[in-house]
């Protein structure tokens, strides 16, 4: 896996939840986003300084992933809040697993610890987001039942 692929992904999720963060009024999802941000904006800085290049991307679904990301900014207020997170966990799955092939391939040992460190630290900030998810739709369920 070519750490332009890492670069590529990490450069538009930043793009997106920059954006993102503006966006979002729940003070939750905006506190994980920012941490998503700060995780893509130091994995970029790190394949950065180990030779990546924004070159061609070689992989249909980095380059899917980086296209959704892109286009998620002009849509991320047509979506309600829990579905809009459902898409984008979907899309984050793509970094993930390109992240963890990318630790098993990297010939340097130091870079693949490093990249299996930020790979750790995204999955544990999709934890918390996925459990965030299930508050929300769990309090919206409880609402409606109350509301009935």
């Amino acid at each position: 896996m070519s750490l332009q692929n890492i670069w590529a992904l990490s450069q538009a999720s930043c793009r997106f939840y920059r954006f993102a963060m503006q966006q979002t009024e729940d003070y939750n999802i905006r506190r994980i986003f920012q941490q998503r941000f700060d995780i893509y904006q130091q994995l970029l800085n790190l394949v950065a300084v180990n030779g990546a290049q924004p070159d061609a991307i070689n992989d249909s679904h980095v380059s899917s992933a980086v296209d959704w990301f892109d286009a998620a900014q002009s849509s991320i207020q047509g979506f309600e809040n829990l579905i809009f997170l459902d898409l984008l966990e979907v899309q984050e799955g793509v970094v993930l697993n390109t992240l963890k092939k990318s630790v098993k391939s990297v010939e340097s040992e130091q870079l693949s610890t490093q990249l299996a460190q930020f790979a750790a630290s995204l999955q544990v900030n999709r934890d918390a987001l996925a459990a965030l998810k299930t508050q929300y739709r769990h309090q919206q369920s409880q609402f409606a039942t109350f509301q009935s």
